[in-house]
């Protein structure tokens, strides 16, 4: 038998993920955080508020012995379908085991980079989708418009419109060619010296720092990157479009019971039976060929669990 059994390699998915926290180009798990379902066809509860149905005020005065009032919980179950995605990298014997450096670890991260590379483009396609409400910019993100754009009145007014629908947003995701003209604009420099005091300088943590009282949790720079070119080409561009700035409820608002949309916008639905996470390294040696055999994959489905928990900018860039 020249291919022996793949296992989970503990150690080198530890080695992995420790390396790719330290990361800021992947925000997907971020904005979808990841919910662990123990089938491959799943279904989550949905706990819907009834456009706004728990928000008004039912409670009422009871007479002593008399009954409490009621209203309908509306709650439905949806249903998730995993798909198993994953890569190999073979590594002859001669590589793999005789390197200075821990070339099994290189390759193993590139493998699992991949799998995130395909999970952030989902979320990506889902949070910039038309699945969300979307409103344009008050003025174009053009470099003619440098002064007069106004980027946090943009958030503020996408704040303001997920939580007139009773939700809370705790997440900002810019695209990287947005972010980059933004930080140079007028109205962006004096907002965050306005906030955060004389000299503080235009960063993504001041942003994030102007914006905490209103529920931000992070603000996210979509700075991920993908070969969109044909094998042996190369056209490298931006996963996050520069069409849409995208606010809503994230990891921080995932705070409820397992599965519940009340408050997540998007959730990443994976398979915990093989591994506690949506992604793992597996390892295994091929005779055939005398590698060792890396492999990065995992069965997940990432998908819009809640529309009022989120919006869209429409940037108008150019």
């Amino acid at each position: 038998m020249s291919v022996s059994q793949a296992s989970i390699s503990q150690a080198l998915t530890s080695y992995v993920l420790q390396g790719l926290a330290k990361r800021t180009d992947f925000v997907g798990l971020e904005v979808a955080p990841e919910h662990g379902q123990d089938k491959l066809d799943g279904e989550y509860p949905v706990v819907a508020l009834a456009n706004g149905e728990m928000l008004r005020n039912n409670t009422a005065p009871r007479a002593p012995g008399a009954l409490f009032k009621r209203i309908e919980a509306k709650i439905g179950l949806e249903t998730t379908k995993l798909s198993g995605d994953g890569l190999e990298i073979p590594i002859p014997i001669e590589v793999a085991r005789n390197s200075d450096i821990p070339i099994i670890g290189v390759y193993a991260e590139e493998a699992m980079l991949n799998s995130m590379r395909l999970h952030e483009t989902r979320v990506a396609a889902i949070s910039q989708g038309t699945g969300f409400d979307t409103v344009a910019s008050t003025a174009a993100y053009t470099t003619a418009n440098i002064a007069t754009s106004d980027l946090a009145m943009d958030i503020q007014l996408g704040i303001d419109r997920v939580r007139d629908r009773g939700e809370y947003p705790d997440t900002i995701v810019i695209p990287q060619a947005v972010w980059t003209r933004q930080r140079f604009s007028t109205k962006l420099a004096a907002f965050i010296v306005g906030a955060n005091g004389a000299g503080a300088m235009v960063t993504v943590s001041n942003l994030q720092k102007a914006f905490a009282d209103e529920g931000i949790k992070r603000v996210l720079i979509g700075r991920s990157q993908i070969n969109t070119a044909a094998k042996g080409k190369v056209d490298i561009g931006q996963i996050w479009a520069n069409t849409h700035i995208w606010i809503g409820a994230g990891r921080d608002a995932d705070t409820n019971a397992p599965g519940d949309s009340m408050r997540t916008a998007i959730k990443t639905f994976f398979w915990r039976e093989i591994f506690n996470a949506p992604f793992f390294v597996e390892q295994y040696f091929e005779k055939k060929i005398e590698s060792d055999i890396i492999r990065a994959w995992g069965y997940t489905n990432e998908k819009l669990v809640n529309a009022r928990a989120g919006t869209r900018i429409t940037t108008q860039y150019s």
